[in-house]
This record gives structure tokens, C-alpha cells and sequence, in this order.
């Protein structure tokens, strides 16, 4: 039987449980059931930027803020890169950049 008070989805795709669930059980399963029938929105971040009808996709060439890259990431950026004074790009170990 499936209890629906006790856990929520914020997101969509964040499982959020009101209470911990049992410990040591195995009891938690995730059923898909198909697409929802709402739109998703993709965060701004997410979009990038394009140009010339998406031939061309534009970043910046600065980073202004501390950026991690986790071990199980991998991550690009094109052409050269300057990071301001005081800020730090970290690449965890696992974690991969390349600059094109």
C-alpha cells in the first residue's frame, strides 16, 4: 500500500521523505509510471547560450566565482580562461576539464 503523505516530490525528480524511513529494510522502491503530463522548465543555467539558429554556442571567457568539478563530472569550456584573483576552480579527483 502506498502512502503518499509520507514523502513528497519538490522538483519532479527529487524523492523527499517527510520522516526517515526504516533502516536496513531494503524497503524503498521507485516505480516509473511515464511522463508527467506538465512541462519541465530547464534551469537558465542549463540552457546555454547560442547564436546563428544554434550553429554557434557562445560562454564566457572569465570565471568571476569558485566553481568545483566533482569526481564524477566531466566538463568543457572553449577558448581561454581566466580565473579572477581569488577564486578557485577545483577538479576533484575522478573529475575531468577540458579546455578546447
Amino acid at each position: 500500500m502506498q502512502d503518499s503523505s509520507a514523502y513528497t516530490i519538490p522538483d519532479g525528480t527529487t524523492l523527499t521523505f517527510s520522516a526517515a524511513p526504516s533502516s536496513g529494510t531494503g524497503n524503498i522502491f521507485v516505480n516509473y509510471l511515464g511522463i508527467m503530463d506538465t512541462g519541465v522548465t530547464v534551469p537558465e543555467a542549463n540552457k546555454g547560450n547560442f547564436k546563428h539558429g544554434g550553429m554557434f554556442r557562445t560562454n564566457a571567457q572569465s570565471m568571476d566565482s569558485n566553481v568545483t568539478i566533482e569526481a564524477t563530472e566531466n566538463a568543457n569550456v572553449t577558448g581561454p580562461l581566466t580565473i579572477a584573483s581569488g577564486v578557485t576552480l577545483t577538479i576533484n579527483s575522478g573529475g575531468n576539464v577540458a579546455i578546447l
